[in-house]
């Protein structure tokens, strides 16, 4: 039996692999070890006893072009660089054996995921690269009188040598020594060193404090950002193992956080509740006019900027509320909602079911049109989620001060601002609902959805479907009792005119 002394590292077997498959020794008749650890102390910023140098960088991802015909898939080499940094003490036989095969009539032989060798060494690719994953995420450097930083973090396999160049790139300002039990590895700003490890009882002999003033900060950190109402022990564990807790400062506060997270989410709970529905400059505007006048100065969102002007309900509360997505290029110019193609088409269908515009109340979901320049056109663009949400404290003013009946949505914004984002239009379209900020809310299309249909056929159905839905509304508003309060008629003022905000531009 042949015995291969391997030194550490992902890509120092391939060296040892190409001379005996050069060689043509079968697997059985070798044996692959690693090489032994070494015997001499680290000097933290230095080559040191016993220290390899090497400059930061990453490593090579493939290995070199071989002589003759030993060549294997360049996706072996990803796989085995990793299982190579696994502690298993037989991953090199496996590696060798797995070269053995790939080059001796079975080139496809990874994709065979049944096959032991090939199930083996994903296994130990994949704790590998966890292992790697766990290393960024949990090393915690603290440090030293001298002005160095330095670490010791509990890895279970030899990833220093994958994740060096990382922390090279992530901290080049500083020097630092990372300790595990397996390896070392040390930074002195130009040149990474990888030495021996160190068991954790003699962390503090090299140099490695248990505590600084760095661990307040990771605990303020870890506090604020922990939220009780996405408690999940399990989910926890598995992200953040409790093997590694011992050298994680924000780990103390852990037990604390979990067992005062039930009051904490109630507290949380009832802050909320206690929060006011709307924003305060809405909740100030005592009746439609005045909201119109604070809705006149409004900048919570970008879309105050390139738009003409805002665009305010209108209409008389206590009836049908028709709520609409945006104002678009006609609304914005004119200053009142539903004055283009779209209210055109909605006044026709109106007059079909038998409702008056004038006692209804139009508005919008955003209060400025959103849009992308072509030239001297302005086409229509949905508006973003930021828009939704900077205009909600002005809808729910507005749905208090006009106390509707039923709430009429056209389309999925002006439905999702009512019941929320996650709404599906196919589930709720044509089905009258219960909401907590009116009576009925009944979603339906948007007349100008119509207008865009793709087929004669399409635009008919969408048609009668919301026509349909604008006789329901009607039928209903008759039919419920009348709301508790509901106030007078929105701003007066021609309806293909300008009113309240900047004069319209042409």
């Amino acid at each position: 039996m042949r015995s291969v002394i391997v030194e550490p590292g992902p890509d120092a077997w391939r060296d040892a692999v190409r001379s005996l498959l050069r060689a043509e020794v079968p697997p059985a008749h070798v044996h692959l070890s690693g090489a032994g650890e070494s015997s001499g102390m680290l000097d933290l910023f230095g080559s040191g006893e016993g220290g390899e140098g090497v400059e930061p960088g990453p490593e090579p991802a493939t290995a070199p072009a071989a002589t003759g015909r030993v060549t294997a898939p360049r996706a072996f080499f990803a796989l085995a660089r990793r299982a190579a940094c696994h502690v298993d003490p037989s991953r090199y036989d496996l590696l060798y054996r797995l070269s053995w095969r790939l080059t001796h009539g079975e080139p496809e032989l990874l994709e065979d995921r049944a096959d032991p060798d090939v199930a083996r060494v994903r296994a130990l690719e994949s704790a590998v690269r966890r292992d790697a994953h766990k290393t960024k995420a949990f090393v915690r450097f603290r440090e030293r009188p001298d002005g160095r930083f330095v670490a010791w973090h509990g890895a279970e396999h030899r990833v220093l040598r994958l994740v060096g160049p990382f922390f090279c790139d992530r901290f080049s300002d500083m020097q630092w020594a990372i300790f595990t039990p397996y390896e070392s590895a040390a930074f002195d700003g130009q040149r990474l060193v990888y030495g021996a490890g160190i068991p954790e009882h003699r962390r503090e002999a090299h140099g490695v404090p248990r505590d600084d003033v760095l661990d307040e900060t990771w605990r303020t950190y870890y506090a604020a950002i922990f939220n009780p109402a996405r408690l999940n022990r399990a989910a926890m564990r598995s992200e953040m193992p409790v093997k590694h807790w011992r050298t994680l400062p924000e780990a103390r506060l852990i037990p604390e956080l979990v067992a005062t997270a039930t009051d904490r989410l109630h507290a949380m709970a009832d802050a909320a509740s206690s929060r006011p529905a709307v924003g305060p400059q809405a909740a100030a505007a005592g009746s439609s006019a005045e909201l119109a006048d604070a809705l006149a100065g409004c900048s919570a969102c970008p879309l105050h900027g390139p738009a003409t002007q805002v665009v305010p309900g209108r209409g008389v509360g206590g009836g049908v509320f028709v709520l609409g997505e945006q104002p678009g290029h006609d609304e914005d110019l004119a200053g009142a909602p539903f004055v283009g193609p779209a209210g055109q088409l909605l006044d026709r269908l109106l007059r079909e079911v038998g409702l008056d515009r004038e006692e209804l109340y139009l508005s919008n979901a955003v209060k400025h049109f959103h849009f992308e320049p072509r030239g001297k056109r302005r086409l229509h663009a949905r508006p973003k989620l930021e828009h939704v949400r900077a205009c909600r404290p002005w809808l729910l003013r507005e749905l208090e001060l006009m106390a509707p009946r039923v709430v009429l949505t056209l389309g999925v914004t002006a439905t999702r601002a009512v019941l929320g984002q996650r709404t599906r239009m196919e589930d709720v379209r044509g089905t009258p609902l219960r909401c907590d900020l009116a009576p009925v809310v009944l979603p339906t299309w948007h007349p100008a959805a119509i207008l865009r249909a793709r087929s004669a056929e399409d635009r008919e159905r969408m048609r009668s479907e919301l026509a349909e839905a604008l006789r329901l509304a009607g039928q209903l508003a008759r039919a419920l009792p009348p709301p508790e309060h509901a106030t007078e008629a929105a701003p007066s003022g021609d309806r293909n005119g300008s009113i309240r905000g900047r004069p319209g531009r042409r």
